[in-house]
């Protein structure tokens, strides 16, 4: 399943069971209409802190995944970078280890743009990741040798700082791809929500009820929810971050 779809079920879910809870704590406060004023004023406040409740983990959830977001965008920036500078680096080493220094860098990027491919279409970890693995081992075992058989003794410090930040890099892109709030933190979410829902009922009854107001209130809460859900995966959700992928295939066509 992917995160669009999953996404859309949780929301739908929650605005179905919001609209059913809504109508059942209507109901339910039709039968308690003839509370006292200290009485209702003691419910009001509950109800305020249980709002107050919801709106915190809303904004929480949000600021944390809308921060992820852009610290995603920032490292496929950081991975272009670093991917170009190492390869012109390898251009310092001695002309007989360049083409199979230059060759294992090419077919590292296309790894690593094959693994945002498939995820983009799996929303999965992909079994590449370990090739990959091997494909930077190979890379370190050529450069090591290559640069201490440059005549120029800085080469070793700049080719082999370029090629770990590389790694470093796109490790750690790759690794925040899978990291995401606890599955019960969407579940304590959707049930305050819930409790919400319920409790606007309640307190609505024995007044004019608005479907309007109702409809608005579920809608924009489980709109935000189905939002937070996207913006934790922007590589297989609909705020997709592919086209800054471009700039590391940008580079790729550059690397002949």
């Amino acid at each position: 399943m992917t995160a669009t779809t999953a996404g859309m079920l949780f929301a739908t879910g929650l605005f179905v069971g919001m609209l059913a809870l809504l109508e059942a704590g209507w109901r339910l406060g039709g039968k308690h209409r003839n509370l006292s004023g200290a009485q209702r004023e003691e419910l009001s406040t509950l109800e305020t802190a249980v709002f107050a409740l919801l709106g915190l983990l809303i904004a929480f959830t949000f600021a944390h995944a809308s921060s992820r977001f852009d610290t995603h965008r920032q490292l496929i920036i950081d991975e272009a970078n670093a991917v170009r500078t190492a390869y012109r680096r390898v251009d310092l080493t001695a002309p007989e280890s360049r083409p199979q220094l230059q060759a294992l860098l090419r077919h590292y990027v296309d790894m690593r743009l094959a693994i945002y491919s498939r995820i983009r279409n799996t929303d999965r970890a992909p079994h590449m990741n370990d090739t990959l693995t091997t494909i930077q081992d190979s890379i370190w075992q050529q450069a090591v040798p290559a640069v201490y058989a440059s005549p120029s003794p800085g080469v070793a410090s700049i080719l082999l700082t370029s090629l770990t930040d590389m790694f470093t890099v796109s490790n750690g892109r790759y690794a925040g791809m899978f990291i995401h709030p606890p599955r019960l933190i969407f579940a304590l979410l959707g049930l305050v929500a819930l409790t919400c829902a319920l409790l606007a009922g309640y307190g609505s009854a024995g007044s004019a009820r608005s479907r309007l107001h109702e409809l608005c209130f579920v809608a924009a809460v489980a709109l935000t929810v189905f939002v937070i859900v996207e913006l934790e995966h922007p590589l297989a959700g609909l705020m997709r971050i592919a086209n800054f992928d471009n700039l590391l295939a940008d580079v790729r066509a550059d690397m002949q």
